[in-house]
């Protein structure tokens, strides 16, 4: 029996997680928002089910007629979703790769700088640390610790 995916509008958070996850581009909406599954290009991969982090996507019954991308067309369907986990599986190569390079790297502390630009990176870098120690606890940046 043919299946495509709904959501349950009511418990949808809008995370964007299956909008991204999708292979086809079946899923609408935007960030915070309610997403909306377009049936006729849902595949039913189950990829949107197992990537949402609450769960308000099933698989339920297309109904009695053909979907465009499944029975007769099935594997047009399947080629979409292979191709989706080639792309993702070359995403997640090239990330190791991209961490590999960069943990081979020299570290900045050892690279060797001309005095006058040591002397001028030193100088910028207590200025900005004085600036920080200056800042109150409201406006300095979350991302940095308190001293």
């Amino acid at each position: 029996m043919l299946q495509v995916a709904v959501v349950n509008e009511a418990a949808c958070i809008g995370c964007t997680a299956c909008f991204t996850a999708c292979p086809t581009g079946a899923i609408v909406g935007a960030a915070k928002q309610i997403h909306s599954i377009i049936p006729t290009l849902c595949t039913a991969c189950n990829a949107c089910v197992l990537v949402c982090p609450v769960p308000c996507i099933t698989l339920q019954p297309y109904g009695a007629a053909e979907h465009p991308l499944q029975g007769a067309q099935a594997a047009k369907g399947a080629a979409r979703v292979a191709e989706y986990a080639a792309l993702q599986a070359a995403r997640l190569a090239a990330g190791a790769r991209m961490q590999a390079a960069i943990t081979e790297r020299p570290q900045a502390a050892e690279l060797a700088l001309p005095r006058h630009l040591a002397v001028l990176a030193a100088e910028a870098r207590e200025k900005s640390v004085q600036k920080y120690k200056k800042m109150g606890p409201i406006r300095r940046p979350r991302a940095l610790k308190k001293p």
